[in-house]
């Protein structure tokens, strides 16, 4: 390769890495983290629930802080999954709560 196709491909790369999904999505991202900060209130709540619900409480910030980066990340290539993803953290919101 010469070098103005090496300086092509990087510049293609430089503008990949650049790309983020608009405002209004952030927004949306972060209005969906919202109920990890109930995380501490509904671990409190469930110290006398089984072993297996205390487990799954423990696990839902980190799901929801992937699921949300993932949603971030993916929003260009593949939107529909991104708006998955966002519905799926309601949806384990919901049941978190039923825990």
């Amino acid at each position: 390769m010469n070098t103005l196709s090496l300086h092509y491909y990087s510049n293609i790369m430089v503008r990949q890495r650049i790309r983020r999904p608009p405002a209004w999505f952030i927004v949306v991202i972060v209005i969906s983290l919202l109920p990890t900060l109930l995380w501490p209130y509904l671990l409190t709540n469930a110290k006398s629930a089984a072993n297996e619900n205390v487990t799954l409480l423990m696990l839902f910030p980190i799901y929801d802080l992937l699921s949300a980066f993932l949603a971030y990340r993916c929003f260009f290539d593949r939107n529909f999954l991104s708006w998955i993803l966002i519905g799926l953290m309601w949806l384990s919101f919901g049941a978190v709560v039923l825990l």
